[in-house]
């Protein structure tokens, strides 16, 4: 894909654990431990939102800057692009307030945790049953 390309993060799934999984060398037990420390680490990425949104949001961007990271990590591509599109829009002066980004940002935890979660047990099933 070419890096100037725009993607349309609708486009894009929630979560593709599979491909984080075959990347890692079908190592799923090693994914799923990747998955808990992002677990582990979504109160307090929800508190730093949470409490940055009465701020300015330019001075969230180190947090979400790392949220993208750690999105990417467990292979929340939708959500990893949508961060990444705001992290870049308030890097180039992009008006956008506090709320909005703390916003965005908590709804995208939210549907990636959900999206997470549901591969977690049905891989974690699937484990059980070798």
């Amino acid at each position: 894909m070419d890096t100037n390309e725009v993607v349309d993060p609708d486009s894009l799934a929630v979560l593709d654990a599979d491909w984080v999984v075959r990347d890692m060398g079908q190592d799923v037990e090693g994914y799923l431990e990747v998955a808990e420390i992002f677990l582990e680490d979504l109160a307090a990425s929800r508190a730093g939102l949470s409490s940055g949104a009465g701020g300015t949001a330019v001075a969230l961007l180190p947090l979400i800057h790392e949220l993208a990271n750690s999105l990417g990590v467990i292979g929340a591509r939708r959500g990893t692009a949508l961060v990444r599109r705001t992290e870049h829009s308030l890097r180039n002066g992009v008006p956008l307030t506090a709320g909005e980004v703390s916003g965005q940002s908590l709804r995208v935890l939210d549907e990636a945790e959900a999206a997470l979660r549901a591969w977690m047990a049905q891989s974690s099933r699937a484990v059980a049953g070798d």
